[in-house]
């Protein structure tokens, strides 16, 4: 999530009309990331047909980014990202903005991050270095790879890193 808002904020600095979708329906964060901004009416508002997409989009701290954000937990999360609606929606997004970037939750937690990925264009795969293990990466590949889509490439944060070849200290990026 943090990596989404950021590669959004940097996006939008650059002139591109941005929009965050949180897909993670389960446990939503994107809300947090903002001052003043609500999650009472988001995605999951959208997809029940509360609210039409328009009604549920946010104004960040950042000119040209916008969020819409997950809304209220569902009792069926993962039969809402697998529905036909998840995608209409981000069909009519993206004719409104230059980029929509979506934050779903762990690949490896729910099914929902690999349903998400059948209906977006590309995607990047993010991986906390400090707490997961090779063979978790390898399974989050394989499970995606399984079902036909290809992450455009990998972001590795909480990474440990060196200040200087003879310091001996570490540091966390």
């Amino acid at each position: 999530s943090t990596v989404t808002n950021s590669l959004a904020i940097s996006l939008a600095r650059s002139g591109k009309r941005v929009l965050v979708v949180d897909c993670d329906l389960r446990r939503p964060v994107q809300h947090l990331f903002w001052k003043g901004m609500a999650n009472d009416m988001g995605v999951t508002s959208v997809l029940v047909g509360k609210c039409e997409l328009s009604d549920a989009l946010q104004s960040s701290a950042v000119d040209g980014l916008d969020v819409l954000v997950a809304g209220p937990v569902p009792p069926n999360p993962g039969k809402l990202v697998e529905s036909l609606k998840l995608r209409q929606l981000l069909l009519e997004a993206s004719k409104h903005y230059d980029l929509v970037l979506v934050d779903s939750p762990p690949v490896l937690l729910v099914n929902d991050a690999v349903l998400i990925n059948r209906v977006v264009d590309s995607f990047l795969m993010v991986v906390a270095c400090a707490s997961t293990s090779r063979r978790a990466i390898v399974e989050a590949r394989d499970r995606l790879q399984g079902s036909g889509t290809e992450p455009m490439g990998t972001v590795f944060n909480k990474v440990v890193t060196r200040l200087g070849y003879y310091s001996g200290q570490d540091k966390r990026a």
